[in-house]
C-alpha cells in the first residue's frame, strides 16, 4: 500500500513590526491540509537572506519567498486573511471577520 504524500497550507503573521527592535519577524504556521493539524512554526525575517528563516533549508526558502510576495504585492499588513499553498497559491480566508467589522 502507498500512502498519499501529505500536502500542507501555511498561515503567516507578524510576530513583531519591527518597532522596538528594527528587525520584523514573521511568524510561518505550517498545517496538515487534511487533519487540520499544526504541523510546525518557523520564524521569517524579511530581507535577511542567510538564515532568514528557522526552517531546516539554511537557503532562501519558499517561507521567505511568501513574506517577500506579501511585501510586494501590499498583503504583509492583512496577513491574517490569507493562506498559502503550493497548489493553488496564495488564498483568501472568506471565513474570518476583521476586527473592524465584528459588533462588540
Amino acid at each position: 500500500m502507498v500512502r498519499a504524500k501529505l500536502q500542507y497550507y501555511y498561515t503567516f503573521k507578524v510576530a513583531n513590526d519591527g518597532s522596538e527592535t528594527g528587525q520584523v519577524i514573521v511568524e510561518c504556521h505550517k498545517w496538515e491540509e487534511l487533519s487540520g493539524e499544526h504541523a510546525d512554526t518557523y520564524r521569517v525575517k524579511p530581507g535577511v537572506e542567510w538564515m532568514g528563516c528557522s526552517c531546516p533549508a539554511y537557503r532562501h526558502c519558499k517561507h521567505q519567498k511568501c513574506v517577500q510576495e506579501t511585501i510586494e504585492t501590499g498583503k504583509f499588513r492583512e496577513l491574517w486573511k490569507w493562506r498559502w499553498d503550493e497548489k493553488h497559491g496564495w488564498q483568501e480566508l472568506k471565513d474570518i471577520t476583521p476586527i473592524e467589522e465584528m459588533q462588540l
